[in-house]
């Protein structure tokens, strides 16, 4: 049940006429649902196109993948979700590379909608249905909807980013490397292009690490909007290269960065350098 989609989701946005108000029940994270009258009338994937359709989530690249449970069925695959004795309280974890996106609760006329994008939790407590209107009180989970995604399962060479440099987003070859990860490293101005042109002069771990960071950027997407699924943040990647440079352990983190920017280059569609198509070279 995996297919790849761009979901854009903005929750400051949402404009529905059935909106309820954020009367839900605040998660032991701190998420504030949204509350709905009705029902998310999707299973499986649909959860995906509809969270997108209502406008519930940002910029997401990747194979997502959304799931519909009904009680009392608890789901054990990457997220595993707990209910409660009386059935109104759902808890949720999730396993290493899995990014929780949004759990949908519904119970009796209306559903919360709890939005988990950029959060990077693996856990919470305490989701449930919004609260009758009458008697304020709780009703049982009639079912869930959530939407999760597989990360870090993607990485491109530091060859393919030396022979794409048009594909190059958030950074340039003249920035230098010591400015860009915040380090004394070479003690010169050798830029990131530099870097990863040539690591006979300026070493392995400098040529790994300028890839890893252009793979945490996620790259000009493909006409399909496809970036690089990577396994580590922008500043995951600095970090990494501040404490190896810090410690002496470059080695190790030459290694590290090497095994997640060789795990499969997504980017695609686009000429690598050459005489003909001089805008993919790195500038010197």
């Amino acid at each position: 049940m995996e297919k790849q989609f761009v979901l854009m989701i903005t929750l400051g946005a949402l404009a529905l006429s059935a909106t309820m108000g954020a009367f839900g029940q605040t998660t032991q994270q701190g998420i504030a649902p949204k509350s709905f009258e009705g029902n998310l009338p999707g299973g499986d994937l649909q959860v995906c196109y509809d969270l997108m359709n209502l406008g519930l989530i940002k910029e997401v690249t990747g194979d997502m993948i959304g799931v519909k449970v009904d009680p009392p069925i608890n789901f054990s695959n990457g997220v595993s979700t707990t209910l409660s004795a009386d059935g109104k309280y759902l808890d949720w974890t999730s396993a290493a590379g899995i990014m929780v996106l949004g759990f949908v609760i519904k119970g009796g006329p209306a559903y919360n909608v709890y939005d988990y994008v950029g959060k990077n939790f693996n856990w919470d407590k305490g989701l449930a249905s919004p609260p009758l209107v009458k008697t304020k009180s709780i009703p049982q989970i009639s079912h869930y909807n959530f939407c999760y995604l597989k990360v870090g399962t993607q990485g491109c060479t530091p060859g393919y980013w030396r022979n794409h440099y048009d594909r190059w987003s958030g950074y340039s070859a003249v920035q230098t490397f010591d400015q860009v990860f915040g380090v004394q490293f070479f003690g010169t101005q050798v830029t990131l292009g530099q870097a990863i042109s040539s690591p006979q002069t300026y070493g392995t771990f400098a040529f790994h690490a300028v890839a890893a960071l252009l793979n945490a950027a996620g790259g000009v997407p493909n006409l399909d909007l496809t970036k690089v699924n990577y396994k580590y943040t922008e500043a995951e990647v600095i970090g990494i290269v501040q404490d190896a440079v810090t410690s002496g352990g470059t080695e190790a983190a030459k290694s590290l960065l090497a095994t997640a920017n060789e795990a499969g280059c997504p980017l695609s569609g686009t000429p690598a350098c050459s005489s003909k198509n001089p805008t993919a070279c790195v500038p010197q």
